[in-house]
């Protein structure tokens, strides 16, 4: 019955479907259900009813708890079978909507906890990397549409060996790596250990950006953040201006790091406002653009997450107020560099006049074979006598 229920967290079983699956070929009364309600109310020790609710007339609905809940579903597969998944957001972001994707028929076990500042942890343990990781991303997904401060975070690791609980079945609160990292993540990203990465690869639906190792509590974990691929369908490639190449304008990062990266955003900003002017080129946004700042862009990543055919990134370096530009166009299909500059100027020059953006922009579309604008050349009236 329990199984019935966790396939459909957050959505209502009626009395007649669990009649259905539990007795299929006996009668029994109503007291046989309600006595198994109760059975597994008392091994979740659901005493508030909180996390098995009774749907009156209808039936019965499993859902998150304010407490602890952990329930193994199905025997536990040899550690680094299955994957576990945790999800931490805001109370009352786990509705029944979002648990709902959960009723797919992989999920063998799942745990609720409630943390501190009013955050729910959901822990589950999933059959199939690839599957663990379609559902993560549909999580994830169904947050961010709610809007507000609904996106969650979420994390994925192969499972390991549980601890066994005082109820003598395995708690998946006893996962440590998956519920550290999951505190790691920002709201609505999805980030998986180098194990996830390996079992799942690029799959169709998605893809994984490296971003290096990160300590958590003295381990040093390999860490990946996973992205849905960007329907092609939807991107500006398909659309009526399909036929104009797309690029994405990555404000410049100062060096060394711990440096303001001021000047190379207003950079960044002129080359957006001057390219944005031709009839020939689709410019991404600076706000789309800005979310990629703070590390190297992977030209594979800008591809998926923008639609973009090129990106545009550089570094620059400032002393005795010269500066030091590096640019680099990159093409985001096959990762191979287009165009590539070295600026040196004035650091006032950046701030006085377009000299600097203007030079940039006209590099990086003669790289893209598009026709630059010619000065045109003005006649006196008199002079045009001799043309005729």
């Amino acid at each position: 019955m329990l199984d019935l229920l966790a396939a459909s967290i957050g959505q209502t079983v009626t009395k007649t479907e669990l009649f259905a699956e539990v007795w299929p070929d006996v009668s029994v009364t109503e007291d046989s259900l309600c006595q198994c309600i109760a059975d597994i109310r008392r091994a979740l020790d659901d005493k508030q009813r909180t996390i098995l609710r009774t749907v009156p007339k209808r039936g019965y609905v499993l859902t998150a708890p304010g407490g602890f809940a952990s329930k193994q579903l199905n025997e536990p597969a040899p550690a680094g079978k299955n994957t576990v998944l945790a999800l931490e957001a805001a109370d009352g972001v786990l509705t029944p909507d979002i648990l709902g994707s959960l009723g797919t028929g992989i999920v063998c076990g799942l745990a609720f906890h409630q943390r501190a500042s009013r955050r729910q942890l959901m822990v589950a343990e999933l059959s199939g990397t690839e599957a663990a990781v379609r559902l993560g991303l549909e999580l994830s997904e169904k947050m961010r549409r709610q809007g507000g401060h609904s996106e969650g975070r979420i994390a994925l690791d192969l499972a390991n060996a549980a601890t066994p609980s005082s109820q003598g079945m395995p708690c998946l609160l006893a996962e440590p790596r998956v519920s550290r990292l999951v505190s790691l993540t920002a709201p609505g990203e999805v980030l998986a250990t180098a194990g996830i990465r390996k079992a799942a690869k690029d799959g169709t639906g998605w893809n994984f950006e490296d971003l290096g190792e990160r300590c958590i509590k003295g381990e040093m974990i390999h860490v990946f953040r996973v992205m849905p691929v960007t329907s092609v369908a939807g991107g500006l490639r398909n659309t009526g201006e399909g036929c104009r190449p797309s690029v994405a304008v990555i404000p410049f990062r100062a060096l060394p790091a711990e440096q303001e990266d001021i000047l190379g955003e207003m950079l960044a900003d002129d080359i957006i406002s001057i390219l944005s002017q031709s009839q020939e080129l689709n410019v991404m946004s600076r706000l789309a653009a800005t979310a990629h700042h703070k590390r190297d862009p992977n030209p594979a990543v800008i591809r998926d997450r923008l639609a973009a055919d090129s990106v545009l990134s550089g570094r620059y370096t400032q002393s005795g107020g010269r500066l030091v530009l590096r640019v680099e166009l990159a093409d985001t299909r096959s990762q191979m560099v287009l165009w590539a500059d070295r600026i040196e100027t004035e650091c006032s020059a950046v701030l006085k006049d377009l000299t600097i953006a203007c030079r940039i922009a006209s590099g990086l579309r003669t790289a893209l074979g598009l026709i630059e604008p010619r000065q045109v050349q003005i006649y006196p009236a008199a002079s045009l006598g001799n043309c005729m």
